[in-house]
């Protein structure tokens, strides 16, 4: 696939090319540019975790297989005793004047999305839940969210991209608009590039809805208007 995002900027290929290692760098911002711009339903997972009792803050250092590569938080379940209650989502504005006292432990009822989790200077900051109140006991929380992609590596450059094969297109002409800047390309045609893959991707976003056949398309106010005067 970088060896296509480099034909496409009429550069030379494969991975002695000069542009090799930039084009990898740019197909990876790209991956994520497309992670992050629609919550795509095939980067939608679950998993499901034991929390243990009196856990507020929950993490990858509080809650074994807490997932890491979380974009966004889609709906948390709580089970306790085959009991399942779905958690509401509240402000931490809210949740200060609901739960003043953290040290007070219950039945989990909301969560917020807590303050973020980094350990050292070397591991990028995760996403982390806050349960209010925090379990008195042990439960099972089960988590819908919204994956993002990891890096891939020099080494790793003739790996399968982690999405749908028709999403290449678009994703191709996202990794080329930040390429062709590095070629000093015309603005122009970096500017087309982008928006290539914005339309192709407004499509994919439609085709991922499964709602293709409630979407209406409506004309722009000075068509209307024009037929309007013209058919009065």
């Amino acid at each position: 696939l970088v060896d296509i995002i480099l034909s496409r900027c009429r550069s030379d290929t494969g991975t002695s090319a000069n542009l090799y290692s930039q084009a990898l760098t740019d197909l990876n911002l790209a991956l994520q540019d497309l992670a992050t711009l629609y919550q795509w339903k095939w980067l939608r997972t679950e998993v499901s975790l034991t929390v243990p009792d009196s856990t507020r803050l929950l993490d990858d250092s509080t809650v074994t297989g807490f997932p890491k590569d979380v974009v966004t938080f889609n709906k948390l379940i709580s089970v306790v005793n085959a009991i399942e209650t779905p958690l509401t989502l509240i402000t931490e504005d809210l949740a200060a004047d609901l739960y003043p006292d953290l040290a007070i432990t219950g039945s989990p009822t909301h969560y917020i999305i807590g303050p973020s989790y980094n350990p050292d200077t070397s591991t990028a900051p995760r996403r982390r839940i806050e349960l209010r109140p925090a379990p008195k006991e042990a439960i099972v929380l089960k988590i819908s969210y919204n994956r993002t992609f990891k890096l891939y590596t020099t080494s790793e450059g003739a790996e399968v991209p982690p999405i749908p094969q028709y999403y290449y297109g678009a994703l191709i002409e996202l990794a080329a608009s930040r390429l062709l800047r590095h070629m000093k390309n015309p603005s122009i045609e970096i500017e087309e590039a982008k928006q290539t893959a914005g339309r192709m991707l407004s499509q994919l976003a439609k085709k991922d809805s499964d709602r293709n056949r409630e979407l209406t398309f409506r004309l722009p106010q000075n068509i209307m208007d024009y037929r309007a005067r013209r058919y009065d």
